[in-house]
This record gives C-alpha cells, sequence and structure tokens, in this order.
C-alpha cells in the first residue's frame, strides 16, 4: 500500500488529462473527476487518497473544460462546461453509477463551473461569455434558477465557490491577475470583490477547501507551482512544494477518515507538466 508524504506530489494510476480536475469528500471516499485527452469525463476514487481506482468514463458527456464536483442532497452532483459552452449536470447516488447530463437554463460560459451546496441549496457560479460572474441555484439538482450577474466582477477564468461561516465564498482571478474574494450570506446579495494579497498573481483559476471549521485557499502561481493559504483572512500563501508544478489550476479538498492517518487532512490534485495527475497531503 502506498503511502502519500506531506507536501509531495506523487502521480496516481494513469489517468491523463488536458484540464485542471476537481475533487472532493463523498460518503467516505475521496473522489476526483478529469476531463480526458479525449474530452470525455472520467472518474476515480480513493478511501485513503494513495491508492486510486482507475479512472472510469462517465456516461456521453464531453467538455473542452474541466468538471466541478461537490457533494449534495446524499448525491455526487457534476457540472461541466459543455462543447456547446451551455452548462449540463449529472448526479450518482454512489459515484459509480451516472444520470445523463442535463442542460441548464440559458447560460453560457468559457470555463469550468463551480459548485457548493449551502443553506439546502445548490449553487453553481460561473463565467460568463462577457467575462462578468454569474450564480444560479437549485433546491433539488434539477430545477435550476436563472444566472443571476454577481456585482462588478470580471474574470478570465472559472471562479472558486464554497459554503463557509453562515457566507457562500467566491474566489477569483481577476483580469489583472490578482486574487478577489466576495461573500453572500443568502447567495442573492453579494459584497463588492476585494483584493486578497496585495503582491500574489495567478494565471489560473484558484480553488477553495473546507476542513473542520476552517477555509483554505489554493492557487497556482505565475511560476507555476502551487501554494496554499489557511484561510482567506491571514492573507498568507505558502508554497506546496518546489518540486510541484502545473500549467493549470488546482484541485482542492478537505477529507476526513477514521481509518488512516492523519484522520483529517487537506488534498491538493493537479495536471502534470505530462497530464498525468498527481496529488499531495498539505499538512494543517
Amino acid at each position: 500500500m502506498q503511502v502519500l508524504m506531506a507536501n509531495t506530489f506523487r502521480r496516481i494510476n494513469q489517468g491523463l488529462t488536458h484540464s485542471e480536475p476537481a475533487l472532493v469528500s463523498f460518503t467516505g471516499q475521496l473522489y476526483m473527476a478529469v476531463r480526458g485527452t479525449d474530452n470525455r469525463l472520467y472518474i476515480a476514487r480513493s478511501s485513503d487518497a494513495s491508492n486510486w481506482s482507475e479512472f472510469v468514463r462517465i456516461n456521453q458527456g464531453l467538455t473542452p473544460s474541466g468538471p466541478a464536483l461537490v457533494s449534495f442532497a446524499e448525491h455526487l452532483y457534476m457540472a461541466v462546461q459543455g462543447t456547446d459552452n451551455r452548462l449540463y449536470v449529472a448526479r450518482s447516488s454512489d459515484g459509480s453509477n451516472w444520470s445523463e447530463f442535463v442542460r441548464i437554463n440559458q447560460g453560457l460560459t468559457h470555463s469550468e463551473p463551480a459548485l457548493a451546496s449551502f443553506a439546502g441549496q445548490l449553487y453553481m457560479a460561473v463565467r460568463g461569455t462577457d467575462n462578468r460572474l454569474y450564480i444560479a441555484r437549485s433546491s433539488d439538482g434539477s430545477n435550476w434558477s436563472e444566472f443571476v450577474r454577481i456585482n462588478q466582477g470580471l474574470t478570465p477564468s472559472g471562479p472558486a465557490l464554497a459554503s463557509f461561516d453562515g457566507q457562500l465564498q467566491m474566489v477569483v482571478q481577476g483580469t489583472d491577475n490578482h486574487l478577489y474574494v466576495a461573500r453572500s450570506s443568502d447567495g442573492s446579495n453579494w459584497s463588492e470583490f476585494t483584493r486578497f494579497d496585495a503582491n500574489f498573481v495567478t494565471p489560473s483559476r484558484p480553488a477553495l477547501a473546507v476542513l473542520q471549521g476552517n477555509l483554505y485557499l489554493a492557487v497556482r502561481g505565475n511560476d507555476s507551482r502551487l501554494y496554499y493559504s489557511n484561510g482567506l483572512f491571514d492573507g498568507a500563501l505558502r508554497q506546496v512544494n518546489p518540486n510541484g508544478v502545473s500549467p493549470s489550476g488546482p484541485a482542492f479538498a478537505g477529507f476526513e477518515s477514521d481509518s488512516i492517518e492523519p484522520t483529517a487532512a487537506l488534498y491538493i490534485a493537479i495536471r502534470g507538466t505530462d497530464d498525468g495527475l498527481y496529488v499531495a497531503l498539505i499538512g494543517v
């Protein structure tokens, strides 16, 4: 059995991708979804974040970008940008058997969407084709509101979205490549975007993760290395590993299991420069 070393990236099975992966904890397993090099969608799972199943194709879905994953109402939900730039959602009760992808309303995007479960609703945030930010919600994962614009935010990539401390938290790459944060207590009324760090810049979308009452940020730097922050409030970004580089943004997830050590940890997944998939444990 292989074991991850803290802050050290290790390749998982033979999976390949041209985009950033998605990572989520669901029913005691860690799931990774990716866009394959054939633009089809694949998923793998692990009970310990070290030993992974092979990637299995998910129905007939196709996408030109990375997928989004979230756990909501005892199901695993996946959202993707379709090859027609519309938004599609599929779900699974066991991570193996998936519904067909269903188009939601009239939304359009040029990037990967973001999903979050908040206050009994499923939220999807997207970069519109005008580079503005939009959000929609659903109480059942099937019937969705229309997308509503979020203040004056602009981004050249997909947003990151998470539920934390009674609020929806959104982080985006600004058009100046700085990181910006906005918050909402109801999913409809949002604060203005404020800069996270005065100096740090990124060429990719950021990622958010929640673990044991804390919110964490992961991001790719201009040097293609990966960085993370212990929250959106301390303003300090730390390098994961100087040898870990990626041509895409990271995926980030908290995972808890009594059967492994540490029993609670953060995991970051990336596309390597060889298009392979790599995972690292982050000590917190």
